[in-house]
């Protein structure tokens, strides 16, 4: 997490992001993201930072002290102090502007900010001797019962001492990736990428090593925290089992040699061998061909021919065929599933296998799928290596019982052979009997063998199972008359390499990962190996804060010190206030004289008098008397999830307020760790199992997974501030996204000491349809609901939460298959989780029950979860929320009455559908034979007097990665007429694409809206997507698009895509965009005021428009997504007087 700032040019007033020292963040070379050289806000150096010393002018110099960013603990080599900070180890960082420090952290996220306060703050922790201190981070209720609200209590400490936090929580298999794996005669050696965590005599199960010798489960022998040993077999077995001769070869022949099936031909001009004899084969590279062989009866002067066996195996068995599975709707593609194998077969001379599964088999049964064979034994119970692996499919037979498919295999030896050949006959063999030592095989002769050292002998035979490498042609050596020894190849071969480029892993099933090591990685220590931190007393690892990907950073102002004043007494134009000596020194903290703000939103100078009292004006400063007030500074503390496991709460101020006690700005004040989330973090400190990626090939043990996430969804807020602008309350929603089906309600009106107010999952009463939380709680007010009593002069409405009913993974396949959670709407109360309403889908017609507290609607059509947010309307102003609309991933738009026909408790809400733009003429089929268009983002309505347009886009942002475009719809930008702008839609029947009652749509693509039927639709580019939500300001609709690259085999680098920025004049279907520098996907547009500070100390109050396409835009940020700027204003501007009333003031 950064913070940055805007800045004005103060020559051209052109707006701009800018860093902590006033510099543009943005690179101007046009990567569209920040510049090598900015420094954000938190980040912060020593004052003998080369770069600090060497490149910042001594006015920056001072900037960065008045902002408190410098850092004398921030760590530096002793070896090398111009280059080495932090990261000195990391090549990467080290040939970036600011070398090995975090100043300047530029592009690189993972310098500086927020991170870099982190690390300092526990940069050399004792965790044996402070298991929970001094980092706060927090879990929830780890025994699972006799919870605690306040997460600062013992029982919900993430800490080694909080018994409650068990080893068996955290999963019950460790695994571990390998990085090197080699063999001296019995014993392997295994060098783990970190510490492993193991004890001697542990069962561990090595995976994905080559040969698969390597492969199974064996009891380990410890040497240190990253190697142990394990016994493994090796060949050729001692003593042999075979029988087997020695000879000397006779007179050599040069040969050719061609191969049919098992029978070989050599060709040679005279040769001059007979039947029957014994010839030996030697010099061919295809080593199948070598050996001693009994010459067939079918001579001829010039040819002979002799029988080796063709490989591989005619016949084998056995194993497991796993392939991606047939789009059933039991998993996300790519879904792996699978199959045991019955047989495998091929004729002979032909390269053509035949695999049949025991059973049915399940697979996708398109050519060309990739198939993975473990386990495949010859009928002596060998492996055969060529039936072991990926296989690629060339048919697929037995249609009616999917249980063969065929792939192609090379056969061996190949032919014609090559290399050198030659062809001898051997003297008179003598019988031996060998026995192996290492590499070196010892052979005892029945009587005397008559060779001396240096003899090439042939060694031939019948050899015994896994005994080939003993027989072929050797140079001996010499004991006696009776005994030699020759050199022999051992297998398996060392070192061991990973199975199609997969990682080798080492699990240890049944046993629960190391408890203390994994709770203090998680809170920080450095203990597992496989990170380069800078040494010395640090014990902070690198990779401490994770990647913030989803969950936008959610920034609350908790308002000025606050001051209780007891009594007041006027003299003249003065007015003396008393308070608490603690309360006046809020004020002495900013200066003798400070700003107060008062209840009616008065802001005055007030002077302190003495140690427990202060003046100021009696006019325009409120009322006398007793009364709250608060000094006029922000206390920022920003709240945001990131995939590293950790939920945070961080002080977002620029600087401390005066008198603050927090931390340095950027620091964390607590972190919370949901107790759902453990199961995933001994995967994340080993890297195993690997990722599951597009690229990943089938048959890795343990099976590949895909990336997890953990608090990634937005944070919903509600917040209640004082009229002095104080909070008086402060609730956080935090959703999840891909990290769970779960929301948590957190009281953070005290942010140092937060509590939890309840949570919901989708095993909680009435919430079985919660998918993926992924739509953003939204906290509002309705005029049907009280917190559950009859709404009355008493009874008020009471914060509701809403929110869409999330995503559900089905949709990860392409096609999609039928949904089976998140489609629906969910109204919660915000204070204590109750259920208001909800909606959710129907087998058959639409009907809602419930009670003026409670209730629901089963909605005939409802079949598309949505992961968006919900959109609200307060149409009527009176600051209530009379409407909803529902966007899902089935090209679905729902519009929600919260007050039909004057009625407005739960039980009279009603759901009508507005749109169905999924297929081209309505609603998609289940399932759908062509991926829908899906709306992933929320739709923006303009009210109008005679109708309200509704305008949303289309698109798959969960699959932009390029595609064949013709299996794919268009994805469209709508602007719809909602022609009901009362509070009921009865009636309403749904805007199709083709029409229907004549709600067709215009098409505005390449022509202007002439304002006809029922709004207008624009095409995008093939493959096009909407990426983020649509926004509304100053008169334009802004909305980003991405569309993905066809991939260039001559580029060394992947593409992020066409990343574009639109501008819509809605009312007119005119469009302009620019293209964002990068590609990639471009977050929301976001616009507002700042107020903006000048050279002189003054502020400006400007507005700002981040990630909007604006063509007319002029200045460096105009064409990154990232970049700020005035937005166009195309509104009348001729102005008149509004009035405005709040309670209170």
């Amino acid at each position: 997490l950064k913070q940055y700032a805007f800045i004005l040019d103060p020559s051209s007033g052109t707006l701009q992001l800018g860093d902590s020292i006033g510099n543009p963040a943005l690179d101007s070379s046009g990567t569209g993201f920040l510049s090598p050289n900015a420094i954000s806000y938190w980040s912060c150096a020593r004052t003998d930072n080369p770069y600090y010393t060497g490149t910042l002018t001594a006015a920056q110099q001072t900037l960065l002290t008045a902002n408190g960013q410098i850092c004398a603990t921030d760590p530096v080599s002793a070896t090398d102090p111009t280059n080495g900070g932090f990261w000195i180890n990391y090549s990467s960082m080290t040939n970036s502007a600011g070398k090995g420090f975090d100043l300047p952290d530029g592009e690189l996220v993972e310098k500086g900010g927020a991170s870099q306060q982190l690390r300092l703050a526990n940069l050399a922790n004792n965790y044996a001797t402070s298991p929970a201190t001094p980092r706060n981070l927090y879990t929830y209720c780890p025994s699972g019962s006799s919870c605690q609200a306040a997460l600062t209590h013992a029982d919900n400490a993430f800490a080694t001492s909080n018994a409650a936090i068990t080893a068996a929580m955290f999963g019950g298999s460790s695994s571990v990736n390998i990085s090197t794996l080699t063999r001296s005669g019995t014993t392997v050696t295994v060098t783990t990428t970190g510490n492993h965590g193991f004890a001697s005599g542990d069962s561990i199960t090595i995976a994905n090593a080559i040969p698969s010798n390597y492969n199974g489960t064996f009891p380990i022998t410890v040497t240190d925290a990253t190697h142990f040993t394990y016994p493994v077999t090796e060949y050729p077995p001692t003593p042999a089992a075979g029988s087997y001769t020695a000879s000397l070869p006779g007179p050599s022949k040069s040969v050719t040699l061609t191969r049919s099936g098992n029978t070989v031909t050599a060709t040679s001009t005279a040769h001059g061998f007979t039947f029957p004899a014994t010839v030996t084969i030697s010099g061919a590279d295809q080593t199948g061909y070598n050996g001693s062989f009994a010459i067939l009866d079918t001579v001829t002067a010039n040819t002979f021919q002799y029988t080796v066996t063709e490989q591989p195996a005619l016949s084998a068995s056995g194993g497991t065929a796993t392939g991606e599975k047939q789009a059933t709707g039991q998993c996300p593609a790519p879904c792996m599933v699978n199959s045991a194998i019955g047989t495998v077969t091929r004729p002979l001379g032909s390269t053509t296998v035949t695999v049949n599964t025991s059973a049915n088999h399940s697979f996708l049964t398109t050519v060309g799928k990739v198939i993975n064979l473990t386990g495949v034994v010859d009928g002596s119970g060998n492996a055969v290596d060529e039936y072991t692996g990926n296989v690629i499919t060339t048919s697929w037979n037995n249609p009616t019982n999917n249980r063969s498919f065929t792939f192609t295999t090379t056969l061996s030896p190949a032919t014609p052979a090559t290399g050198t050949i030659t062809a001898s006959t051997s003297s008179s063999p003598v019988s031996i009997t060998l026995t192996r030592t290492g590499s070196t095989a010892f052979a005892t002769s029945s009587g005397n063998h008559g060779f001396t050292t240096g003899n090439s002998v042939i060694i031939s035979g019948t050899p015994g199972a896994n005994e080939s490498a003993y027989a072929g042609t050797f140079t001996i050596t010499v004991t006696d008359g009776t005994h030699f020894n020759y050199p022999v190849t051992t297998t398996p071969a060392t070192p061991a390499t990973g199975l199609g480029g997969a990682t080798m892993t080492a699990t240890r099933g049944g046993a629960t990962p190391d408890r203390t090591s994994l709770i203090n990685w998680i809170r920080g220590e450095d203990n597992y190996g496989d990170e380069t931190g800078p040494g010395g007393t640090v014990t902070i690892r690198p990779s401490l804060h994770g990647d913030v990907l989803h969950s936008r950073p959610t920034v609350l102002n908790y308002g000025g010190g606050v001051i209780a004043i007891t009594s007041t007494s006027d003299s003249g134009g003065t007015r003396t206030a008393t308070a608490s000596a603690a309360d006046v020194a809020k004020i002495g903290a900013i200066g003798v004289t400070a700003n107060i703000k008062f209840s009616g939103d008065f802001t005055c100078s007030a002077v302190v008098a003495s140690t427990t009292t202060f003046t100021y004006p009696t006019s325009n400063c409120g009322a006398a008397g007793a009364q709250t007030v608060a000094t006029d500074s922000a206390n920022v503390i920003v709240f945001y999830g990131d995939n590293g496991g950790v939920y945070h709460a961080v002080n977002g101020n620029q600087t401390n307020p005066p008198g603050s006690t927090m931390p340095v700005p950027g620091s964390e004040l607590w972190g919370f760790i949901p107790s759902e989330m453990l199961l995933k973090f001994e995967r994340m400190r080993t890297n195993s199992p690997q990722l599951n990626l597009p690229s990943t090939p089938p048959g890795i043990l343990p099976a590949p997974t895909k990336k997890d996430y953990f608090i990634d969804g937005p944070t919903g807020v509600y917040q209640l501030v004082d009229s002095n602008g104080t909070t008086l309350t402060a609730h956080l929603y935090l959703a999840m996204r891909r990290g769970g089906r779960l929301i948590y309600a957190l009281d953070v009106t005290d942010p140092t000491a937060p509590r939890v107010l309840w949570k919901k999952d989708n095993t909680s009463t009435d919430m079985s349809e919660l998918g993926q939380t992924w739509s953003h709680p939204k906290v509002a007010k309705v005029d049907g609901y009280c917190g559950g009593a009859t709404c009355d002069a008493a009874h008020p409405p009471t914060p509701v939460l809403i929110f869409g009913a999330g995503y559900d993974t089905e949709e990860d396949v392409e096609p999609p298959l039928a949904n089976l959670s998140g489609r629906g709407i969910f109204v919660l109360d915000a204070l204590t989780g109750a259920l208001v309403w909800k909606a959710g889908p129907s087998a058959g017609a639409t009907s809602c029950t419930g009670t003026a507290t409670q209730a629901s609607c089963a909605v005939s059509g409802m079949n598309w979860s949505i992961p968006a947010d919900i959109t609200l309307v307060d149409r009527d102003l009176n600051g209530l929320i009379d409407r909803l609309y529902a966007a899902d991933v089935g090209g679905n738009i729902w519009r929600v009455d919260l007050e039909p026909a004057g009625n407005s408790t739960p039980d009279y809400w009603r759901v009508n559908k507005l749109a169905a733009l999924g297929c081209w003429s309505g609603p998609c089929s289940i399932p759908s034979t062509t991926t829908p268009r899906k709306f992933f983002y929320p739709p923006e309505v303009i009210t109008t007097s005679t109708y309200d347009a509704v305008i949303a886009g289309t698109g798959d942002r969960e699959h932009p990665l390029f595609v064949d475009t013709s299996t794919q719809r268009y994805n469209r930008v709508v602007l719809l007429k909602d022609m009901y702008p009362g509070n009921d839609a009865t009636g309403m029947t749904p805007i199709t694409f083709t029409g229907g009652e004549g709600k067709n749509l215009f098409d505005a693509t390449s022509t202007s809206w002439d304002g006809s039927l029922y709004g207008y639709y624009i095409t995008l580019g093939a493959g096009e997507k909407v990426v983020n939500a649509p926004l509304v300001t100053a008169g334009y609709v802004f909305f980003g698009t991405n569309q993905p690259t066809a991939p260039s085999a001559n580029s060394c680098t992947s593409s992020l895509g066409v990343a574009k920025g639109y501008r819509l004049q809605p009312f007119a279907g005119q469009y302009a965009s620019v293209n964002f520098s990068g590609g990639g996907l471009p977050p929301s547009p976001v616009s507002g005021v700042v107020n903006i500070k000048q050279a002189d100390g003054t502020y400006i109050q400007t507005p700002f428009l981040i990630g909007g396409g604006n063509p007319d835009c002029v200045g460096s940020d105009c064409a990154s997504a990232l970049g700020g700027q005035k937005p166009p204003i195309s509104v009348s501007t001729r102005r008149t007087r509004t009035y405005w009333y709040q309670q209170g003031k």
